[in-house]
């Protein structure tokens, strides 16, 4: 089974996406610390060493 997780960086939150074979799960957080506890709690979920797990990060940062 591959899983593959998007996330999409803001200022102040992220909107994380997984994907499951054909299932979809989308949820946003917080950039602080109980967004991050959150966000670990979902990763937890996975760790019985899928076939493949694929993360995509993408951030926006504005130099001036």
């Amino acid at each position: 089974m591959q899983i593959t997780f998007g996330i999409d960086v803001s200022k102040s939150t992220s909107t994380i996406c997984e994907l499951i074979g054909e299932s979809k799960n989308e949820f946003t957080i917080t950039n602080d610390r109980p967004g991050f506890i959150k966000l670990l709690h979902e990763l937890a979920a996975f760790t019985k060493q899928p076939e493949k797990l694929l993360v995509f990060i993408h951030a926006d940062y504005k130099l001036f």
